[in-house]
């Protein structure tokens, strides 16, 4: 029984020591073979300039068409409480 929980508490111990995790690996430059990127988007209906991930995208969209063709694709949820506004409305070109 002594001998059983000594070796549990060994076992134990040897995954609590310390250790190194790999360095994260920056992404690939695109290859020349590569025809276009693509980035999908959703729930984006809120979506404004200042948010993280839309001046990431804008950075990475500025980035990758130096090089190469760039879809960026907005999926569901993007109009959100009232809808797209009348053509002949003030806001109808920012929404569509």
């Amino acid at each position: 029984m002594i001998r059983n929980a000594v070796v549990f508490l060994a076992i134990l111990l040897a995954g609590c020591g310390p250790r190194e995790f790999p360095k994260p690996t920056p992404p690939p430059s695109p290859s020349p073979d590569i025809d276009a990127v693509v980035y999908l988007i959703g729930d984006a209906g809120l979506a404004n300039p200042e948010l993280p991930v839309i001046a990431q995208l804008r950075h990475e969209v500025a980035e990758r068409s130096r090089e190469t063709e760039v879809v960026v694709a907005y999926l569901g949820d993007n109009v959100y409480e009232h809808g797209v506004h009348a053509p002949d409305h003030p806001d109808y070109s920012r929404d569509v």
